[in-house]
């Protein structure tokens, strides 16, 4: 009876065991699934944050600074894509999200803007600032860009190929070269110090 009994319990034990090992990898799954992505590290691309991070530091220098709020914690990438207090549109919310849009318009910046690290990014308004030189050379996939009212002295967009709409006017540009743009349907460039025969096609 005592044998039966031992049994008995060296039979349920090992049962129990078995129904321990196979329902807590689903209760882990099921943990994993309710926490929120900015509990389980989610995080964009970091050329993008850090991006975004340089682009704050080197150009932001308004008293108070315009460049606050979510879209520039770059600790904070749970509610992306951000509908924009300054206009920073990401193409998701997982591991690896990038910058596809980057408004910064009339937020008082100066000097050169350096969106390198930004591969994704398709469309980038930096216009009414107070920019010497921008540096979109890395952004291949850009289609729109408006630089309009600044101090730029000269644009390569040479490397921008799929860019569809330029808006480069109310600048000091003494050339403009959009040979190879052949997919340039709108282009602004007056009030500038070309002159026709400068803006190569």
């Amino acid at each position: 009876m005592l044998v039966s009994v031992s049994g008995f319990s060296a039979v349920s034990f090992g049962l129990k065991s078995r129904v321990r090992r196979a329902v807590l990898p689903v209760l882990a799954l099921l943990l994993c699934l309710a926490v929120p992505a900015w509990a389980q590290g989610v995080a964009p691309k970091q050329s993008d944050a850090d991006a975004l991070a340089r682009i704050k530091n080197d150009n932001d220098k308004s008293t108070p600074p315009q460049l606050t709020g979510d879209n520039w914690d770059t600790g904070n990438y749970a509610t992306a894509p951000f509908p924009g207090v300054n206009g920073v549109t990401w193409n998701g919310a997982g591991p690896g999200a990038q910058v596809t849009q980057l408004n910064l318009f009339y937020k008082q910046l100066t000097g050169k803007l350096d969106a390198t690290g930004m591969a994704a990014l398709i469309s980038l308004n930096a216009s009414y600032n107070q920019l010497t030189s921008l540096d979109v050379s890395k952004n291949t996939a850009l289609t729109g860009l408006n630089a309009q009212n600044n101090q730029l002295t000269s644009l390569d967009v040479s490397q921008n190929t799929a860019l569809t709409l330029l808006y480069a006017q109310n600048n000091q540009l003494t050339s403009l070269d959009v040979s190879q743009n052949t997919a340039l349907t709108l282009l602004y460039a007056q009030n500038n110090q070309l002159t026709s025969p400068q803006v190569s096609q």
